[in-house]
């Protein structure tokens, strides 16, 4: 099973040994927090201040097609290394992406916001708190949405899920700072650890 890795305490010290990634403390020299298979490694996301690692290890990274995710203060990620080299299907997919008609990419954007729309309805339902109004705007949804009704059901669904005067703002702490995280780990995994 793949893991995510976070890494969300300071001062930490990544590098790869052997075919490990280490964790180490960098104020305790020599201490080892964690050895972990690289092969059972799916991601690793930096969270916290004062990590070092070294270039070995984002070039095994690299190599073995494992995203390393660089976080901000307020815990959204702002950037990613990615191997550019890949595997032949991403290569085809992004070549796909890239050569799709304007109408294929219109068509894959309103079907993107639709499920978006359902998916959150299908949240507000669990919690007892109504989605007909996210019903109602996922029927309106075009091609391209031109009309931006993403961005109208995204104000109706927070506002719905935390109160008339929460307001979406990836600068803010709290809740949006809470949100901004847990955009950075979303990701289907099956186990994950913090160190």
């Amino acid at each position: 099973m793949s893991r995510i890795i976070e890494i969300a305490e300071d001062k930490r010290y990544l590098s790869v040994f052997r075919g490990f990634l280490l964790i180490k403390s960098s104020e305790q020299i020599g201490k080892e927090i964690a050895r972990i298979p690289i092969d059972d490694v799916a991601a690793i996301i930096a969270n916290a201040y004062g990590i070092t690692y070294s270039n070995n290890l984002l070039v095994k990274c690299a190599e073995e097609g494992i995203p390393f995710v660089v976080c901000g203060q307020n815990h959204s990620a702002v950037g990613i290394l990615w191997s550019v080299d890949g595997y032949h299907e991403q290569g085809r997919r992004f070549d796909a992406q890239i050569h799709a008609s304007l109408p294929t990419k219109k068509r894959l954007w309103k079907t993107v916001v639709q499920a978006k729309l359902y998916q959150q309805g299908q949240v507000l339902e669990r919690l007892g708190k109504g989605s007909i109004s996210l019903v109602r705007l996922r029927t309106q949804v075009k091609p391209g949405d031109p009309q931006n009704i993403e961005a109208q059901a995204a104000r109706v669904y927070w506002q719905q899920l935390f109160g008339s005067d929460f307001r979406r703002n990836r600068r803010l702490q709290g809740i949006n700072a809470l949100l901004n995280y847990g955009y950075t780990v979303f990701a289907r995994y099956d186990r994950g650890a913090r160190y």
